[in-house]
């Protein structure tokens, strides 16, 4: 796999993450609406793409 795509993947991922803490109102919410935990979401948001 090219490395820009995991580069592409991971931005698409971000912005999946970051626009349902907005549309569902929060974090708590987020974490319903997209199934993952809350400390999932928080490696999301601060670039952390290892896994």
């Amino acid at each position: 796999m090219d490395p820009r795509d995991r580069v592409r993947q991971a931005d698409i991922r971000l912005l999946r993450v970051f626009q349902t803490i907005v549309q569902a109102g929060g974090i708590s919410a987020a974490e319903l609406v997209l199934n993952i935990g809350r400390s999932t979401i928080s490696r999301h948001l601060s670039g952390d793409t290892t896994n």
